[in-house]
């Protein structure tokens, strides 16, 4: 589906990106691409969620205010069908039961590992197309159960 929106545009055109790099076996771009995408994706969605967040955080504090906000009930929002009990519900159901916030948050702490420690030792890149995909597959996940939110708001 070819979205019209800039955003969407650009959204596109880097999913194609990492999807190229992981092919190409640049898993470094990859994976910093994916987390960046990430890291808009759960600003829009802490915004749809009234959640409060400086632009100054990371994917880390993002991802652990979202866990907390529906850990403790703490989303006001009202869906167009249903109740902010309904959404929280949806929401921990989604994120927390199928443990896709961790699986994100432990696919960030070996993406970081990679990262900072790229020009302090030798890596072996052949370890890196695992991670890589798994950070594109969770990056479906998760950009899966955001558009499900938005239509939901």
């Amino acid at each position: 589906m070819a979205r019209k929106d800039e955003k969407g545009q650009r959204f596109e055109f880097l999913v194609g990106r990492i999807d190229d790099a992981i092919k190409n076996e640049y898993y470094v771009e990859a994976m910093a691409i994916t987390y960046a995408l990430m890291e808009e994706r759960s600003y829009t969605l802490l915004d749809r969620l009234n959640i409060h967040y400086t632009g100054k955080d990371k994917l880390y504090h993002c991802i652990d205010k979202l866990k907390n906000a529906i850990n403790d009930k703490k989303i006001t929002v009202t869906p167009k069908k249903g109740t902010t009990d309904t959404l929280i519900d949806f929401l921990a159901t989604e994120f927390i039961s199928t443990n896709l916030l961790d699986n994100i948050q432990n696919w960030r702490d070996r993406r970081n590992d990679v990262i900072h420690d790229l020009a302090k030792q030798t890596i072996d890149y052949d370890t890196l197309k695992q991670p890589s995909e798994d950070g594109r597959k969770n990056f479906a996940l998760y950009s899966a159960v955001i558009m499900k939110v938005k239509k939901m708001l």
